[in-house]
């Protein structure tokens, strides 16, 4: 498992707390088709369109991750600044 596969499989962990399984299928089916991108791609949508906070660090590991084409990288970035973001306690 690549490291773009693995951020789409904790993308899809961490969502399945907050939405409905068939969206978790969705992602699982990107993933299972070998199109990982996709997945991590479909999973910010969700949280967008739900308002699913997403913590730093799954942040930083997305638009970290050295397999994405400048156009993904650019699409992450705009799609990350439509989630909101986990409030760490002090």
């Amino acid at each position: 498992m690549n490291e773009t596969e693995f951020v789409a499989h904790a993308l899809t962990d961490y969502f399945s707390a907050f939405v409905d399984r068939s969206f978790i299928t969705a992602i699982h089916q990107s993933l299972v088709a070998g199109e990982a991108e996709s997945a991590i791609g479909f999973a910010l949508g969700v949280a967008a369109n739900a308002e699913i906070p997403l913590p730093p660090l799954m942040r930083e590991k997305i638009l970290s991750l050295s397999t994405l084409s400048v156009d993904d990288h650019q699409w992450f970035s705009e799609s990350l600044k439509l989630i909101p973001i986990v409030e760490l306690a002090a």
